[in-house]
């Protein structure tokens, strides 16, 4: 009778194992209402599937390659620009902008510092070295990794951005509005954020 019992037991394991967060993105593309809200754009899992499926561009780049095997956790702004520049990425200084207007938003009437890298490859890291102290998600400094619809649209422009990409290299939604209703956005803003270095480190 306790062979059964374990059985049950590590299939308990296996099965709560199952349920996070990377491994329920590696299987989201083949049922996507598993992580996508199902008002998702269509282009937007359009874009997510040519990323996983390393899809080359044109101009002979992988599909968002920039942004695989690059973790920004814990990194300067300093490393991480070193880091952006040998994988050929433009680095554009620029503050935070509203995605409704696009003008600077304001956090105690101050603008927020962003860094942005712009990849030909159609990827994307931006980073807040001071954070974002108005920020729901992530106050602290933090980073995230995404790609945009086409390499040709600017970084800059939150609206070219497809979809966010986690530390396991899965695509995922880029805001809690793409994410299934039924999914925590508190592991959601985890896996689509990066904290980085204090700034006086």
């Amino acid at each position: 009778m306790l062979k059964p019992f374990l059985f049950s037991a590590v299939a308990l394991i296996l099965s709560s194992c199952a349920t996070s967060p990377s491994l329920r993105y590696a299987g989201a593309l083949n049922q996507p209402n598993e992580l996508w809200a199902s008002a998702t754009p269509p282009e937007v899992r359009a874009a997510a599937r040519r990323f996983s499926d390393h899809e080359r561009l044109p101009n002979g780049l992988i599909y968002g390659d920039s942004v695989r095997n690059l973790d920004l956790t814990g990194k300067t702004p300093a490393t991480l620009e070193v880091q952006m520049r040998a994988r050929q990425c433009r680095e554009i200084q620029t503050v935070l902008r509203d995605p409704r207007t696009n003008e600077p938003a304001l956090c105690q009437a101050k603008p927020v510092p962003q860094v942005i890298y712009d990849c030909p490859d159609g990827g994307t890291v931006r980073l807040k070295p001071a954070g974002d102290p108005c920020g729901k998600y992530r106050p602290q400094p933090h980073g995230v990794k995404a790609v945009r619809f086409s390499p040709k649209q600017t970084a800059d422009s939150f609206a070219s951005e497809a979809f966010k990409v986690d530390k396991d290299d899965y695509p995922i939604p880029k805001v809690p509005a793409h994410l299934n209703p039924a999914l925590d956005t508190n592991i959601w803003a985890d896996d689509a954020h990066a904290d980085l270095a204090p700034l006086n480190e």
